[in-house]
């Protein structure tokens, strides 16, 4: 009886934790003015076409949609805990579909970011375009 209160207090501390750590990482959020104001520069270069816009924003996350006849195109930006995750998703119909996935710490240069988002994208989708073997 004594091993599973044990357990129990232990897994109660690891929760207790984990949640004043996310409460944390919220605030700071928060504090910077949300998702879209913390990354201005990387959001502006990722909603840039004429048809992007941000779908849905949460507290340490957020979503950026392009919409075309044939087309849709997302960016997926999540914070969590030193770390920006970014997730491309490329829908081009009958053409193909392309994806990636990049992790960058929350303090890195957004301008570094936009840089390396941007050439994979370009790339990629160049391939796709011109009917090449596209590796992900």
């Amino acid at each position: 009886m004594t091993w599973i209160i044990f357990i129990i207090i232990i897994a109660g501390a690891i929760i207790y934790n984990f949640t004043k750590d996310r409460d944390q990482l919220i605030s700071n959020i928060a504090a910077d003015g949300g998702m879209a104001k913390k990354y201005k520069h990387l959001v502006d270069k990722l909603s840039a076409h004429p048809s992007a816009y941000i779908k849905n924003q949460g507290t340490n996350d957020l979503l950026i949609v392009s919409e075309g006849r044939t087309t849709h195109i997302s960016f997926y930006l999540m914070e969590n805990f030193g770390t920006l995750e970014v997730e491309w998703l490329a829908d081009y119909g009958p053409t193909g579909q392309l994806q990636k996935k990049w992790k960058f710490p929350s303090n890195a240069s957004q301008q570094s970011m936009v840089e390396e988002i941007e050439s994979y994208v370009v790339m990629k989708t160049s391939q796709l375009l011109r009917g090449g073997v596209i590796p992900l």
